[in-house]
């Protein structure tokens, strides 16, 4: 048939909007496909990005609304929250158990409890009394810390941002509209009839005697031209009373800021200067969820439709998508300037087109269901497409408490799918920090924290590739295999698999054990793929796979190098000196792979200078591994270097391994250990072989090595 191709409608609203999708073949895959859409209010603003290639429309897509900055490293790594950890020992004994245990993570999140009485940029000053003790105790872990900062201002005389933003009138209104006559409404000439008039076909009877029975009276009728009592037309009055609305939320009775004003934004973002919010640091970061608005005892738990935003006197309903959108951009833009050249990090739920350039995104409040695990892999696939690519669903789900099977299954799932890596859990569920399992659960938790850590360099350099060219960090198979028809029809293929930059495709399993110890992949037509944790060699095609506890189905892409760390320590940071593991996985057809290492300091903003980074590309042929190319001047906050190379895919086992280097004097040590790869479905047997390297390989030097293998 005609080969797929791949374009977008971008529809840019920020009202109601309704989109309906059908085909002309109702009910079966394929035939022509038609949308409809429309928005209650607003302008027709839409775009049509025309590919042709997956990639393409996503160039396009960054090329209008913009690029998506580097997040930290940090960002990428394990997030521990739940509403609430209640007091400062309770924070850091999280922490604490976290060491104990030997977990690795980066952030702490604390939710509203820690606030004085809901009264966001304050603390509990009873639970919280030490806030800046607290958090330099997690900095000196070398880990983060995240507050949520909701936008609805508790009303309180006595709090001062409520004051202020009081103060200075920009709080959403809401009219109490009364009535008035239309002045321009003026009553028309002929309006003037009488109600009634005489009966034209009345006649005086004959025997009518004026003497006897008194004069005679034409009777009345109803005047058919009569238009009734003149009232004026009816208008809303402009000089109704206005104040400020007011909703119910967590705080309970609270005001919602006009965020469309940049005035408030910039009120906004000056109140996380380390000198107003008192007892944060450059360490700690924020969170804003409940950004709809959420109003609990609004119409559509919401702002109402018809409230007043004074920024342009607009109505709610005109910019209702859009207000999350404002809130965690102006977060955003207060925390660069808390810290200059700092990269701030914000997780909003509520966003719209263009918050890829400020803020983290999540599913918002899931449940520890199966079924939510497994849709949360298209919905992650579909934000991902939509140009948000550090996304992520709650781990274990926010509502209910999972049982040790589907808490090992998410995470499983999620250091794999998730590019924002965060459990989250609902005050009312039990503690489910991995510690809080059983031991068994509890290792192979930390066994697939332990995998993301490992995995953290490619997954900083596909965010690279998100940050320079659009691409996706995690994607729907059919972007990188388009002209494979089973990966945009095939079940399995679209709602239970996902793609890691073009290196790694992911199954998820959202069955327990007791319903099935198996599951159908399917494995694209590409050069072929190896078992993420066997190496094991597999052909394209569809299979029935065992299902184990101890992992998930997960496939690196045949032609790859893959750069990774070996060294799992505490956290990120605490990893950054530490050297690479490349790992090849051979093109079985053509004896050759290709990958890429992108490094800058994980932190700051030096890297946009256009030099404060290293971009490494390597290729594998004829049984050498080197550098193609290497841009840039390596970071002295990161280690450039490589320890260890695994080779799979080998068609024999390797009986020695030679290092060649430019550099005068330059002596190394190698050690090789090879191994028979049995073969997974449909492929065959192969070696894999571990190079070690003394002194290690130092990419910052360029280009001026090379690796055989034979």
């Amino acid at each position: 048939g005609e080969p797929s191709l791949t374009s977008a409608f971008l529809w840019i609203n920020p009202s109601e909007t309704f989109v309906k999708l059908e085909r002309d073949t109702q009910g079966q895959a394929g035939g022509p496909a038609h949308a409809w859409w429309t928005s209650e209010s607003g302008v027709l603003d839409a775009a049509v990005l025309v590919g042709p290639a997956p990639a393409e429309v996503s160039s396009q897509f960054h090329t209008l609304t913009g690029s998506a900055p580097m997040p930290p490293l940090w960002a990428l790594g394990k997030h521990q929250c739940r509403w609430n950890y209640m007091t400062e020992k309770d924070t850091l004994s999280v922490d604490a158990n976290y060491d104990k245990y030997d977990l690795p993570y980066d952030v702490i999140w604390l939710d509203i409890e820690h606030t004085d009485g809901k009264a966001y940029f304050t603390w509990n000053p009873a639970s919280f009394p030490t806030p800046e003790k607290m958090v330099d105790a997690i900095s000196a872990k070398r880990r983060m810390f995240v507050n949520v900062v909701d936008p609805h201002i508790k009303k309180d005389d006595k709090f001062h941002v409520y004051k202020e933003i009081r103060d200075q009138g920009l709080f959403i209104k809401k009219v109490d509209w009364k009535m008035m006559d239309d002045p321009t409404d003026a009553k028309p000439a002929d309006w003037e009839q009488p109600e009634k008039i005489d009966d034209p076909a009345a006649v005086k009877p004959e025997v009518w005697n004026d003497e006897e029975d008194g004069k005679w009276e034409v009777p009345k009728i109803a005047n058919p031209a009569h238009k009734g009592e003149w009232k004026g037309k009816q208008i809303t009055d402009p000089n109704s009373p206005v104040t400020d609305f007011e909703g119910w939320c967590w705080p309970g009775t609270s005001g919602y800021p006009d965020f469309t004003d940049p005035r408030m934004r910039e009120y906004w973002g000056s109140q996380f200067a380390l000198d107003k919010y008192k007892g944060t640091t450059k360490d700690l970061y924020v969170w804003n969820d409940m950004n709809e608005p959420s109003v609990f005892n609004g119409p559509e738990v919401t702002c109402p439709r018809d409230a007043i935003h004074p920024n342009g006197n607009v109505e709610h309903r005109d910019v209702h998508n859009m207000y999350g959108y404002y809130v965690h951009r102006a977060t955003f833009e207060g925390l660069e300037k808390r810290v200059p050249g700092d990269r701030p990090f914000v997780l909003t739920r509520s966003f719209f087109i263009g918050s890829h350039k400020y803020a983290a995104i999540w599913t918002g409040d899931n449940f520890a269901k199966w079924e939510h695990l497994q849709t949360s892999i298209a919905m992650v696939g579909a934000l991902t497409l939509a140009g948000q690519s550090l996304v992520g669903a709650d781990v274990g789900g926010f509502f209910k408490h999972p049982e040790s099977e589907m808490c090992v299954r998410w995470y499983q799932l999620g250091v794999l799918a998730y590019p924002f890596l965060r459990n989250h859990a609902h005050l009312e569920t039990p503690r489910r920090e991995p510690y809080m399992y059983d031991e068994s659960t509890m290792m192979m938790v930390k066994a697939t924290l332990q995998l993301r850590y490992k995995m953290l360099p490619l997954w900083y350099t596909a965010f690279h590739e998100y940050h320079a060219l659009g691409k996706p960090v995690v994607r729907p198979l059919f972007w990188d295999f388009l002209a494979d028809a089973q990966t945009h029809s095939d079940e399995q293929a679209v709602e239970n698999q996902i793609m890691l930059s073009d290196v790694v495709l992911v199954h998820g399993i959202s069955k327990p054990l007791s319903e099935s110890t198996s599951t159908t992949i399917y494995l694209p037509s590409t050069a072929g793929w190896y078992d993420l944790y066997t190496g094991a060699f597999s052909a394209p095609g569809r299979y029935d796979v065992p299902v184990t506890m101890q992992t998930i189905p997960a496939f690196y892409r045949a032609g790859t190098v893959v750069p990774l760390k070996s060294r799992i320590r505490r956290s990120s940071a605490c990893m950054a000196m530490d050297p690479h593991t490349l790992n090849v996985y051979v093109n079985p057809k053509t004896g050759e792979a290709s990958g890429r290492l992108y490094l800058d300091d994980t932190r700051t903003k030096k890297y946009q200078d256009g030099k404060s980074f290293l971009d490494v590309e390597f290729e594998f042929k004829g049984g050498v591994l080197r550098a193609s190319s290497a841009r840039g001047d390596a970071p002295s906050e990161v280690s450039p270097e490589v320890e260890r190379v695994e080779i799979f895919g080998l068609s024999a086992s390797p009986s020695k391994a030679t290092l060649a280097v430019d550099q005068a004097g330059s002596k190394h040590e190698l050690s090789v250990i090879s191994r028979q790869v049995p073969s997974g479905p449909g492929g065959t047997a192969t070696y894999a072989a571990v190079v070690k390297v003394k002194p290690w390989i130092d990419l910052s030097k360029g280009t001026d090595w090379a690796l055989t293998v034979q």
